[in-house]
């Protein structure tokens, strides 16, 4: 009895059926891979936020301080040392063994909401100070590029602008505003924010920040 193989043609025919199969698989792997990641990035957020109300319990609800430095995280990987302080979705070139900011390398994905920090003469000192902590912005993810990579806060108060559309631009020169999905400086980027009751969520930036009286980071008038 003659036993019979695949012809030429029969194996072209599998071939192509199977990268076909491929070709559609991928791109479903690689959203749901994303999404992944933009949960884990969330779930950082609520630990940082989680972390920071411990520092406050010990502090007599005083916040985090911030610097140019290390400030913030330093206390707060002293409270926790198994904080993850890079999302899943950072790939900035300026971590260690990649091309320095001015003498620095990015230390964490993560900044703090200037108007939070007992370091500036014009923010909030303890929690008290914070009409609404579930409504008001804390943490967030900064530039990948440019020297706010390596900055541990960023400033809220400086984006303003009464030029049309150059507001989410000057917000985005100081954190990744389309982390999750849009374009950088658009005001329907997306990105996670941390709040001060400690939920962290996904919004578009026109969700948190509309001009310099109707925005979700000053927490004198924070909603």
């Amino acid at each position: 009895m003659t036993r019979r193989g695949f012809t030429l043609v029969e194996l072209l025919v599998v071939i192509a059926i199977i990268g076909l199969l491929v070709s559609i698989l991928l791109p479903s792997l690689g959203s749901a891979r994303r999404t992944a990641q933009k949960a884990n990035c969330l779930v950082n957020l609520r630990l940082l936020e989680t972390a920071h109300w411990t520092h406050m319990a010990e502090h007599d609800g005083r916040m985090l301080g911030t610097s140019h430095g290390n400030s913030w995280m330093e206390s707060l990987t002293q409270l926790e040392p198994t904080l993850l302080l890079r999302s899943p979705l950072d790939e900035s070139p300026h971590f260690e063994g990649g091309e320095p900011v001015a003498g620095q390398y990015r230390t964490t994905s993560y900044a703090l909401n200037f108007f939070l920090s007992p370091d500036n003469p014009s923010g909030v000192e303890t929690l008290d100070d914070v009409p609404r902590p579930s409504g008001t912005v804390d943490l967030w993810i900064k530039s990948l590029t440019g020297p706010g990579a390596v900055a541990d806060h960023v400033h809220p108060s400086t984006w303003f602008s009464p030029i049309p559309g150059a507001t989410p631009g000057k917000a985005a020169a100081e954190m990744q505003t389309n982390i999750y999905s849009g374009t950088a400086g658009a005001w329907d980027a997306h990105a996670g924010y941390g709040f001060l009751d400690g939920h962290a969520a996904s919004h578009a930036f026109k969700d948190v920040y509309q001009d310099n009286t109707v925005n979700q980071f000053d927490p004198a008038i924070a909603r």
